[in-house]
């Protein structure tokens, strides 16, 4: 029987009760409080309007997009670093129920929602803190899931010229990946994830060959033509592939802080639009994801 079939087929919510008791109680042997942090999970999904409220009607809505396949907004700007902000959420208590565990760590589980008859859930069930919480880790898992394809099959930003054709020459890749075993390479050497903040940097300032382009307030600027191939192999983890991922997205927002207060005086995030736009020229963020570049 479906996890979420399994509970409801009472209406006291005692076996309700008993997952959640099994759920709360072995997080607190770590010193996790579960309910506080699914607490704050709910907020962050009102905050974003992903969720109306937390009434039971809200979350009913919100299951209801959820299996019919409607766009759920897992997309919208600072979601995702909203729900990391939160820390270590755990979705896998050490109780009985073995479909508890397995239905929490499933990225897809909302389609155990799907075969269920959705008729014979109504709001009252979802004012309860066990279908709340279900719903919740649900939907954190799929914001995270729909995060990591996005980034997988991210494009290779524009080129600076007329270049999208032309495979980069070697001294303008630097290629990173990450093995099997999640040991991380960079132009084949082993690497440790600190390492690459600095890697990237010097290799966009420093190695790669770079074009003179003229610019908006600050003129003839050498701009960087390299490009940062992220690659991996099948059984990397995923906590490794994005910790790389934010390594190198750093790398180039502190090399753009570095020019804006060079060029403007001001911090990036308060440049007005058109010098915003003369950074991002000046260091262009070119990351190719998946496939290999050569």
């Amino acid at each position: 029987m479906p996890f979420l079939s399994y509970g409801q087929s009472t209406n006291d919510y005692q076996v309700e009760n008993q997952l959640l008791a099994c759920f709360y109680e072995e997080h607190k042997k770590e010193n996790i409080r579960i309910d506080t942090v699914i607490d704050q999970l709910e907020l962050v999904f009102i905050q974003h309007a992903i969720l109306e409220d937390s009434s039971g009607e809200s979350y009913l809505k919100l299951v209801e997009k959820m299996t019919g396949g409607e766009e759920l907004g897992l997309g919208i700007a600072g979601l995702l670093a909203d729900i990391k902000s939160l820390g270590f959420i755990p979705t896998t208590p050490k109780c009985q129920d073995s479909a508890f565990l397995a239905f929490l760590d499933s990225t897809d589980g909302y389609n155990d929602l799907a075969s269920h008859d959705r008729q014979n859930f109504t709001a009252k069930d979802f004012e309860h803190h066990y279908y709340q919480t279900v719903t919740l880790l649900m939907l954190r898992n799929m914001a995270i899931a729909w995060d990591f394809e996005q980034g997988i099959s991210a494009a290779l930003p524009p080129p600076l010229e007329s270049e999208e054709t032309e495979i980069p020459e070697e001294q303008n890749r630097l290629v990173i990946l990450i093995s099997a075993d999640n040991k991380i390479y960079a132009k084949g050497k082993l690497v440790v994830t600190s390492e690459l903040r600095k890697v990237v940097r010097n290799f966009i300032t420093e190695s790669s060959d770079k074009t003179e382009v003229e610019l908006p307030f600050i003129g003839a600027q050498q701009v960087s033509k390299g490009i940062i191939c992220l690659q991996n192999e099948k059984g990397t983890d995923y906590s490794v592939y994005i910790k790389c991922q934010n390594e190198i997205k750093a790398s180039y927002r502190e090399i753009r802080e570095e020019y804006s207060k060079k060029y403007f005086d001001k911090a990036y995030q308060n440049l007005n639009d058109k010098q915003m736009d003369v950074i991002i020229a000046l260091v262009p963020q070119r990351i190719k994801e998946g496939p290999p570049c050569d």
